[in-house]
């Protein structure tokens, strides 16, 4: 577009600003090979300068108020990608799009407050952003809404109010959720204890990867709770767990092999699944170690 009168050129509107700062903002991210803090680190001249127009396309589309523009400027800020890391200005644009009803910067801002980065720690001031993220579906603040209803944390503790909010983000697939109400039903907290209902829920977190609902299944299949009893289903489930660092999954390894439960006994494994656990400091992996290197010694 140009100026009727002079025919210079006019300056972008905030839409086209924002659109053209995302492609270069996303051919970035691939360069950069995603999101994680830690790749974004140390960037090459080439493409600082690319992140240097991203800020200027994004920083014109917020001043004529884009709430994707803010979002996404709070995004930058709050992890040092093309910025110097900066939450108290990540709040603020944050706060921006989060008053122009943007239930990512919601749900962003509510986790500022709950932690307190670039503002006062508040759980209450966590508590009303997240409802209101929440109430615009975003199963994030959903699951955290969940969480702080069933802790007591920024609102008063109702256990009704937690399921029901957990319930909302499960039925999206949020992995945590899912077992959060998982382990609700199967230990009777705050809900009648249903363990068909905590394993269902339970194994739709475990396929996600969530690793302490791998273990939780592994638990189950192992004593039978809510599903039949299933000792080559445990290992696999511990296993998964495992090789995520789960030391107790370690540690029921170790168990396992060590007394022949599900699996040929196998003393090497016992031991090796037993020092995995131990040398991450689970203190019932270092003892049973310790105990099977004595027997061996004995022997000898």
């Amino acid at each position: 577009q140009v100026c009727p009168l002079c025919r210079a050129a006019l300056p972008a509107g905030p839409e086209k600003l924002y659109d053209a700062a995302t492609r270069i903002y996303v051919a970035v991210i691939r360069q950069m090979g995603g999101l994680e803090p830690t790749l974004w680190e140390s960037l090459t001249d080439s493409q600082q300068r690319k992140m240097d127009i991203v800020t200027d396309m994004y920083t014109n589309a917020a001043n004529q108020n884009h709430a994707g523009a803010h979002c996404c400027l709070g995004d930058m800020y709050h992890d040092g990608r093309g910025v110097a890391q900066d939450y108290q200005k990540a709040a603020q644009w944050y706060r921006k799009a989060a008053n122009q009803g943007n239930d990512n910067a919601q749900h962003n801002l509510g986790i500022m407050y709950h932690h307190g980065k670039g503002v006062a720690k508040d759980p209450k001031k966590a508590v009303i952003w997240w409802q209101k993220a929440a109430d615009q579906g975003y199963a994030d603040a959903q699951y955290n809404l969940g969480t702080m209803y069933f802790a007591g944390q920024g609102v008063a503790q109702k256990i009704q109010k937690a399921m029901h909010w957990l319930h909302k983000a499960a039925e999206q697939g949020h992995a945590k959720a899912q077992g959060m109400l998982g382990n609700l039903y199967h230990h009777d907290q705050g809900v009648p204890q249903d363990l068909k209902k905590a394993a269902d829920w339970i194994y739709k977190a475990a396929k996600q990867g969530e690793v302490s609902a791998q273990y939780n299944l592994g638990i189950m299949y192992n004593g039978g709770e809510g599903v039949a009893q299933d000792l080559n289903n445990a290992m696999d489930w511990f296993r998964k767990a495992a090789n995520q660092d789960h030391t107790d999954a370690m540690f029921n390894l170790g168990t396992m092999y060590h007394g022949g439960k599900g699996v040929a006994q196998d003393l090497k494994k016992a031991a090796q699944w037993y020092r995995k656990a131990a040398n991450r400091g689970h203190a019932a992996g270092q003892m049973q170690l310790r105990l099977m290197l004595e027997g061996e010694a004995n022997r000898i």
